[in-house]
Order: C-alpha cells, then sequence, then structure tokens
C-alpha cells in the first residue's frame, strides 16, 4: 500500500479527480469535505471521509491526524467569502482573519496552509497529479502563431499574472 493522502475537498470536478489519481498510484485516500461545498458521492469513492463546516477546523485536524495524514491536497473551490463571515468560523479563527491585512483568496488560502502546517499537516504540491490534465508546450492548433498574435498572448500572460497575484480575478 502507498502514502495515506489526505484532501480538503471544495465544489467541482477536482476532488473527485485527485480520489482517482491517488487510488491509480495505490495511495490511502482520506477525505475531509467542505459542507455545502464539496460534490455528493465522494463518501463511497474514498477509504475514509467526513464533512466539516468551515467553523470546525480543529475537528478537521483531528479527523485527518486520526488517519495518520501528514500530507493534504486542497481540491476544489471554497468561496472564500464564507472565511471572512462571523457565523462561518469560531471566534479564535474569526479574529485571526481579520488580522489580515489583505482578505483576498490567496491571502485567505495561505492563512489556512499556514494553520494546518503549524499542526503538522503540509500541504503537498498538486503538480504530479494534476500533470495529466496539461497539454503539452507549443501551438494546440493547427494554426501556428503569427508573430504578432503571440507578442499578444506574452503581453496578456503577463497581465494575467499580476491580476492574479492581487487577487482581482477572484472578484470578476
Amino acid at each position: 500500500m502507498g502514502q495515506s493522502f489526505g484532501i480538503i475537498a471544495g465544489s467541482g470536478d477536482i476532488p473527485r479527480f485527485y480520489i482517482h489519481e491517488l487510488k491509480k498510484r495505490g495511495d490511502t485516500c482520506v477525505v475531509a469535505a467542505v459542507k455545502g461545498e464539496a460534490p455528493a458521492g465522494l463518501s463511497g469513492e474514498t477509504d475514509a471521509y467526513a464533512e466539516f463546516a468551515l467553523q470546525e477546523l480543529n475537528d478537521l485536524v483531528s479527523f485527518l491526524k486520526s488517519h495518520h495524514v501528514e500530507n493534504v491536497y486542497l481540491a476544489g473551490k471554497i468561496e472564500h467569502r464564507r472565511f471572512v463571515q462571523k457565523k462561518s468560523l469560531d471566534p479564535r479563527h474569526f479574529l485571526l482573519v481579520h488580522r489580515l491585512k489583505e482578505r483576498g483568496a490567496q491571502s485567505l488560502v495561505r492563512l489556512f496552509i499556514d494553520f494546518l502546517a503549524d499542526r503538522g499537516i503540509t500541504t503537498a504540491d498538486p503538480y504530479p497529479l494534476l500533470e495529466p490534465l496539461f497539454r503539452s508546450e507549443g501551438p494546440q492548433g493547427r494554426v501556428k502563431p503569427s508573430p504578432e498574435v503571440m507578442a499578444d498572448m506574452v503581453f496578456g500572460w503577463d497581465k494575467a499574472r499580476i491580476l492574479a497575484d492581487q487577487d482581482i480575478g477572484q472578484t470578476l
């Protein structure tokens, strides 16, 4: 048997994709699903499954540790606005969130990753699992882009990275 990995599952298809990729590798798959976000039916596809509300972060960590999980994948979308609502978090976590200078998606994800790390759980690099979804380098169609089109793509790509770094794309 392989390693034991956790998946903190939000919405979308990626949590299920991660489960299947981990199973193909022979790894144990422990899913901590975010209530109201994770897709239905995941429980039958995993070695262990439980749902947690955002205010149950300590219970989530206890669940992962009880299954000897040291590495987790963050998979799927979690509506980041829920992290800044008082009713979504216990008072300690709410105060921690509200001490942040920036409350955009990147800052909240970083805070969550640090929260897990402080409790001995590392967030795993998703690249090895996602690699089958990536296209090979170079033109993907039958027509190679002209130098002008390539210049436009380079220009646009740089701007898109700047917007993403400022969490602007998360609000559009």
